[in-house]
């Protein structure tokens, strides 16, 4: 059984696919998951905190280690120099973070367990988002094209965290959100304004979506990083969180 250090970082893209794989290997191996602090917005956003919360079990090296709790020595790194871990993960890997790794910053909870692992001869392997053009899938939002800010909105009535912005026309605090899906439920008829848009929602008008598709291209300064990074002694750069065997 091997003893996984898992680093996620703050990005939308690949990120189901990383909880999946983290599920897959806590069966079998020990994964303690660390976590950015855009990760820790971002996993809340796509509703996805408390499904990998589930997973690990809360004992030594079965935890979740969050840059929020984690003070700037940012210490649990220390582990890979302690030889707690057998290898280290990232993944997702933002561009941003991919860019610190190939320069050598290790000013964040994920940077400082990369630094550690090379420093200590820990293997890691790094799936950055940014390796190839890519289409992934948005957090909920509201299409301003659409809304037509309605003076009593049910969409932000049903939501039970209250991410709903109407201040400066209607739009979702994505940092409040926790994609429990609630404003885009269907609900029965006579309970919004409805238009003729097809299925009826708690927005009559459709302008509250989520999980649309968007085309993100690769930028010539992040294919450059990560051929940075997969050359040092190591470190294997992987296109898929799937693509990893311990």
């Amino acid at each position: 059984m091997s003893s996984v250090a898992w680093g996620i970082t703050g990005a939308g893209h690949l990120l189901e696919e990383s909880v999946e794989r983290i599920e897959e290997l806590s069966v079998n191996h020990d994964v303690t998951v660390f976590l950015s602090g855009a990760a820790e917005e971002v996993l809340k956003m796509y509703g996805l905190g408390e499904r990998l919360d589930s997973v690990l079990g809360g004992g030594y090296l079965n935890e979740l280690l969050r840059e929020s709790e984690a003070g700037r020595s940012h210490s649990k790194a220390g582990r890979l120099a302690l030889g707690k871990y057998d290898l280290l993960v990232v993944s997702p890997c933002t561009s941003n973070t991919l860019a610190k790794m190939a320069h050598g910053v290790s000013d964040s909870l994920v940077t400082n367990c990369f630094a550690q692992a090379g420093k200590s001869r820990v293997p890691a392997f790094v799936v950055p988002v940014d390796l190839e053009d890519s289409v992934s899938e948005t957090p909920y939002r509201v299409r301003r094209e659409l809304c037509v800010e309605c003076e009593d909105c049910p969409p932000a009535d049903v939501c039970p965290v209250d991410a709903f912005d109407r201040s400066a026309g209607t739009q979702i605090v994505l940092e409040r959100c926790t994609a429990c899906g609630l404003c885009v439920e269907p609900v029965a008829p006579g309970e919004s304004v409805v238009k003729d848009v097809g299925e009826v929602r708690p927005c009559g008008y459709g302008a509250v979506v989520g999980g649309q598709e968007v085309r993100t291209y690769v930028r010539g300064v992040d294919r450059e990083n990560a051929e940075i990074v997969a050359g040092f002694e190591g470190v294997k750069v992987i296109e898929e969180p799937a693509d990893f065997r311990p």
